[in-house]
C-alpha cells in the first residue's frame, strides 16, 4: 500500500497588492536590537559604530556596525 501526497494549492495574488513597509520583519530592527556603545569611525559614505545585540535582555554579541549617513 502507497500514500500519495498531493501539494496544497496556495490562492493566487491580485496584480494589485502593494507591499506594506511595516510589516517588513528588518524594517526597524537595528534600533530595536542594538545598543550603540561607541563611535569607532567615519568616512563618506558613513560612521562605524562599535554595537551590542541585544534580545528579550540577553546580550548575544558585540560587533561593528556601519550606518549610511
Amino acid at each position: 500500500m502507497s500514500r500519495r501526497f498531493e501539494r496544497t494549492p496556495t490562492p493566487a495574488q491580485e496584480d494589485d497588492d502593494v507591499l506594506d513597509e511595516m510589516h517588513l520583519p528588518a524594517k526597524g530592527y537595528y534600533g530595536e536590537y542594538f545598543r550603540e556603545e561607541r563611535k569607532l569611525g567615519m568616512g563618506a559614505e558613513g560612521s562605524v559604530f562599535l554595537a551590542t545585540h541585544i534580545i528579550s535582555g540577553n546580550v548575544l554579541g558585540t560587533s561593528p556596525c556601519f550606518r549610511y549617513s
